[in-house]
Parts: structure tokens; C-alpha cells; sequence
């Protein structure tokens, strides 16, 4: 039980999801392309298809992509297993 969602998104060539804390434990996952994600530490990472990343509730987060890429965002409130 608890909320949860599940949402695609393309982030176009050289597009970016700015700064900002997230309300759930949030997994963030390359479906295709690549790109970066940078948590707390704003240190980008660099991420492809098939790779993932997961913040917990309230941690600050950011994501962008030179090439473009596709992913898919679950959130939920109940922790990762």
C-alpha cells in the first residue's frame, strides 16, 4: 500500500530537469540514450540505457543529456527492497 507513479519522459538534446528535491523515493531510469544525474552532492554522473539512479524523500536531484535521452520515472512511498 501507498502512493505511487509512473511517468515517461523524453528529455530532448541538450535539455535538463533543473534542481529539485524529490516528495518520494524516486527510481530514475535510461530507457534509451544518455545523458547525467546529479543528486545532493550536484555532481553529475554520467548514465546510459539500462543504467538507473534512486533518491530518497527529499533529496535534491538533477538530470540533463547532451544526445537526448528516454526515461522512466517511478515514484513511490514505500522504500526500494
Amino acid at each position: 500500500s501507498g502512493a505511487a507513479s509512473l511517468h515517461v519522459a523524453r528529455i530532448a538534446p541538450g535539455g535538463t530537469l533543473g534542481r529539485h528535491p524529490t516528495r518520494q523515493w524516486q527510481l530514475f531510469a535510461v530507457v534509451e540514450g544518455a545523458g547525467w544525474v546529479a543528486g545532493p552532492d550536484d555532481v553529475r554522473q554520467p548514465v546510459e540505457a539500462g543504467r538507473a539512479a534512486v533518491w530518497k524523500p527529499g533529496e535534491e536531484h538533477s538530470a540533463g543529456s547532451d544526445a537526448g535521452m528516454l526515461v522512466v520515472i517511478a515514484q513511490s512511498d514505500l522504500p526500494p527492497i
